[in-house]
């Protein structure tokens, strides 16, 4: 089934939410043109991607909590400090009882004894503020490394600006294999469209990494459209 074919229902509500991924209220104003190749990758254009066992019906489902809690750090490796990089809300886990988690529906067994894994508008929002959160924490301690080759983000093309475009295809390679299971040739369409969000973003002057990171900030979006793409919520 490919990934062009996923219900209406979810890819209406995903789009709806990257369409929202770069407003006024985040640290960093993507670029009309980053927008625009976010709204593709939400919309599923690309029809030939094999997503394998993901595949959409009118009962499609997202992820259970429970997956989503496992599935952040499996994606977004570790902190430099050791310890696995997760969905944060201030210094809790996100996805605790107490925090979000009985709000997006964790079953507490007393009142709610069954998940509900309908994909919802509260459910996008959320997954928003998860991806830019996990992104920038990815992002920071990737920039502690020493050499790019030990980083997740920018593993095969260094993100002093000096990468080829072979480089940066690779990594965008690399990058949706590891978040989304896709194994793509550099001349996918996808791969096309994530790299015009890496483009646009690419040279974006952020106070936090400029200078000699000057990818760096091409690098989180990309990560911030996978994360928010739906082949990573589909149960």
């Amino acid at each position: 089934m490919s990934a062009s074919r996923l219900s209406l229902t979810f890819a209406v509500l995903v789009l709806l939410g990257v369409a929202c991924a770069t407003e006024t209220s985040d640290p960093v104003v993507g670029t009309a043109e980053t927008r625009e190749a976010k709204r593709e990758i939400g919309e599923s254009e690309v029809s030939e991607i094999d997503v394998g066992p993901l595949t959409a019906t009118r009962g499609t489902q997202r992820l259970p909590l429970a997956s989503l809690e496992a599935s952040i750090p499996a994606v977004a490796g570790n902190h430099i400090t050791g310890s696995p990089i997760t969905w944060k809300a201030g210094t809790q886990e996100a996805l605790a009882d107490d925090v979000y988690g009985s709000v997006l529906g964790r079953p507490d067994y007393i009142t709610v004894t069954e998940e509900n894994s309908a994909p919802s508008s509260l459910y996008v929002k959320f997954m928003r503020d998860m991806a830019r959160d996990v992104c920038t924490r990815i992002a920071k301690s990737d920039l502690q490394h020493e050499n790019y080759s030990d980083t997740t983000l920018w593993r095969f093309a260094p993100a002093d600006g000096s990468a080829s475009d072979e480089q940066v295809n690779e990594n965008l390679r690399y990058l949706v294999l590891r978040f989304l299971g896709m194994r793509l040739e550099a001349d996918d369409a996808y791969i096309a469209k994530l790299r015009a969000i890496f483009d646009a973003d690419g040279d974006a002057v952020i106070p936090e990494w400029a200078g000699v990171h000057a990818a760096v900030e091409g690098w989180r979006s990309v990560c911030i459209g996978l994360l928010e793409s739906p082949a990573f919520h589909i149960d």
